[in-house]
């Protein structure tokens, strides 16, 4: 497990008969065959994202790579869309997830899973693995992080405007925070909670939001908290959006994520936030898709 360390993260365990019947009304996307993996969320009927996750098909069933901070709340919430169907939801304190940077990773050891994450191969490789042989594993939530903010990569986190990394359940639509363009949404597999919503706005074609890296020109006091969640992106006088995530160290600098209404900002204007100049930046994912 060298090159593995440990995250933030809990495995939620859903197995059953009815398990593929329930999830696929419920989750965004498709669900994964057996050893394949995914990306989906779980939205609130009017369309905002509650609880993001990957998910990798297993015998029997899936396991679901969640926020450690939201997994409880997740768990809870399946048992409500449950009622009587025959789908067993548990929370695996014997399970963990360990990620390496190396999406070419060797699977460690004894892993009940492993796969590469379905966003991007560049956020690495993942393993679920039990909890005892993980005890001694490096913490890799900081370098994670990094890794992810540096990519543009938005995530959910309960805590966000406690100094975690991510942005808060309920607040986002999937195109706010470029899922779609991550791969977590079908829009063809029909309905899940929130399709009506979700669907709408992909109908309209104008996007009218999207999550942008935001570079800083020098490096940015990371702990002082002035460049928090939801701290306003400015272009002169104008805000333009709003911090989403970070700032991190990444690729040699401070860079966090902000919601920005891209039809309200040109490409070559500099903003600032919380008077630290910056510049904006598509994420290359957005750029090809």
């Amino acid at each position: 497990m060298e090159t593995y360390r440990r995250l933030p993260r809990r495995v939620l365990d859903v197995s059953g008969p009815e398990a593929a019947d329930l999830l696929g009304g419920l989750f965004t996307n498709d669900l994964p065959s057996t050893g394949d993996a995914g990306f989906a969320a779980l939205l609130t009927p009017q369309g905002k994202i509650l609880f993001d996750f990957l998910m990798v098909g297993v015998d029997g069933g899936l396991f679901l790579d969640v926020d450690e901070e939201t997994a409880a709340a997740f768990e809870k919430r399946l048992k409500l869309y449950r009622l009587r169907a025959k789908v067993d939801v548990k929370l695996r304190d014997d399970l963990t997830v360990v990620w390496s940077p190396d999406p070419a990773a060797e699977t460690p050891a004894g892993a009940v899973a492993a796969f590469r994450d379905p966003r991007l191969d560049a956020l690495g490789a993942r393993a679920v693995v039990e909890a005892a042989s993980a005890k001694d594993v490096e913490d890799g939530a900081d370098a994670y992080a990094a890794r992810r903010i540096g990519l543009g990569v938005p995530e959910i986190a309960a805590a966000a405007n406690a100094g975690r990394n991510g942005f808060a359940p309920d607040e986002r639509f999937l195109m706010d925070v470029n899922y779609d363009a991550l791969g977590g949404v079908s829009y063809s597999k029909g309905c899940f909670v929130g399709q009506e919503v979700a669907s709408r706005m992909k109908r309209k074609g104008a996007v009218r939001k999207r999550t942008m890296r935001v570079v800083f020109d020098a490096p940015a006091d990371i702990s002082s908290g002035d460049i928090a969640p939801g701290a306003d992106v400015k272009a002169g006088e104008a805000t333009v959006g709003a911090m989403l995530d970070g700032p991190a160290d990444a690729d040699g600098g401070a860079i966090g994520l902000a919601v920005i209404r891209i039809d309200r900002h040109k490409d070559d204007a500099p903003v600032s936030v919380s008077g630290n100049a910056a510049r904006l930046e598509a994420p290359a994912y957005l750029t090809t898709e």
